[in-house]
């Protein structure tokens, strides 16, 4: 017997839309948070990385520091989190 995650698997083989990841990937490349609140701008993200088929932390990393509010970065590093633009550069030297 087939599981659920092959059955979803080939259900979206035969019926997805094949522009949907192409376009999602679009999206995010001009995706901006606006004035969303943190949370918000965070799932729905999350939603775009999933439409996009982004499964790597580092494309993930990129989108969301491109796509951050600045007062938002500043807000994360203040508490301690690490530079996400300095992030960034690192994560593109080794690609």
């Amino acid at each position: 017997m087939a599981s659920w995650a092959t059955f979803k698997a080939k259900l979206e083989e035969e019926y997805g839309d094949p522009a949907a990841e192409s376009q999602a990937q679009e999206f995010l490349l001009t995706y901006k948070q606006g004035k969303k609140k943190p949370r918000e701008f965070l799932n729905e993200l999350e939603l775009w990385f999933q439409l996009a088929n982004v499964t790597k932390d580092r494309h993930k990393l990129c989108a969301v520091t491109r796509a951050m509010d600045l007062s938002m970065v500043e807000s994360l590093t203040i508490a301690g989190y690490p530079d996400p633009m300095r992030t960034q550069e690192q994560t593109a030297q080794h690609q």
